[in-house]
């Protein structure tokens, strides 16, 4: 039984983890039609210092106008770490991220639902993930500790706000600073993507068409289907290694449970011998014997498997 629900609770688990992590991921993109970003090499910092990714003010100004977009937010996102009321690390090192509030069409930004207060407006304000601030007791007004390069700076919690973000679901926390805030802390000269969406009426295709023509070297533009597929993939290999370390454990229980099984059946058979003697002497068969043993043994595995299952879900 708790072999069976080891398996069967570690295979629900790692699913449900998985689809609930794709829908928040596919909602975080409903407002890219295309990302702009650095090919493969630009980015690649094993050669040296990262090069240049040309993802400029001017190349995001040139975004927004193009003919077919609706409107374009430059992002920006690094290591920052929130330090909660006792002075410690808000969620683990590999999920403490901060970004930049980009105000693109209407002074907004797509990417955060403000659910209380309002976004940074000054290099004194922050912003906090509702699941951060739920956890901290952060309130809108108070005061937080915040690093990105060694200095702890502080700032007011401007506002709290909602987001998709595959880090916050999984843990981490997410500190929002206004745009120019975020560059200048996480020492950033360019953006690290650009995210368009499309005009009605345009297609993702003909958006990355139109910008393909326009991008710098070292560029590529990517549609928002393609990205959802990376990070779907992404997801897939996480959950698929959670997976595994959590099977092996649950392998090892089964294994360890076989041979319990086997040493209680022996030691009833053995209790059990003179009852076995007395079918065979009123004429049962050894095969009619060995497939009652046998019956026994099934049955209290198949009660036992099914409340596994049950107890696993």
């Amino acid at each position: 039984m708790l072999g069976v629900a080891f398996v069967s609770g570690t295979l629900v688990f790692t699913d449900t983890f998985g689809n609930a992590y794709k829908n928040k991921l596919a909602k975080s993109f409903d407002h890219v039609s295309v990302a702009i970003r650095p090919d493969g090499d630009s980015s690649s910092q094993r050669d040296g210092p990262r090069k240049p990714t040309h993802l400029t003010d001017n190349l995001l100004k040139r975004a927004a106008t193009l003919p077919g977009a609706e409107y374009a937010i430059g992002v920006v996102n690094g290591f920052t770490a929130l330090a909660d009321k006792d002075g410690k690390l808000v969620g683990d090192e590999w999920g403490a991220t901060g970004s930049n509030y980009y105000p693109g069409k209407g002074g907004k930004d797509p990417r955060y639902a403000f659910t209380k207060g309002a976004a940074p407006k000054s290099a004194a304000d922050i912003a906090l993930d509702s699941r951060t601030a739920e956890r901290t007791g952060f309130k809108v007004g108070d005061t937080v500790r915040y690093s990105t390069d060694g200095p702890v700076r502080t700032a007011r919690v401007s506002g709290i706000f909602d987001t998709g973000d595959g880090s916050v679901v999984a843990g981490g926390s997410l500190v929002v600073l206004g745009n120019q805030t975020a560059l200048k802390v996480l020492n950033k000269s360019e953006y690290d993507e650009i995210d368009v969406k499309a005009a009605a009426g345009t297609s993702e295709s003909k958006l990355k068409s139109l910008f393909e023509k326009i991008l710098p070297r070292g560029t590529d533009a990517v549609n928002g289907d393609q990205l959802s597929d990376d990070q779907e993939r992404m997801i897939e290999r996480q959950t698929g290694a959670m997976s595994q370390v959590l099977l092996t454990f649950a392998g090892i229980a089964l294994f360890v449970g076989i041979f319990i099984i086997a040493n209680t059946f022996t030691m009833l058979v053995g209790q059990r011998t003179k009852e076995l003697a007395l079918m065979r002497a009123v004429g049962a068969s050894r095969r009619q014997v060995t497939c009652s043993v046998l019956t026994e043994a099934f049955l209290v595995g198949l009660v036992a498997a099914v409340a596994g299952f049950g107890l696993g879900l």
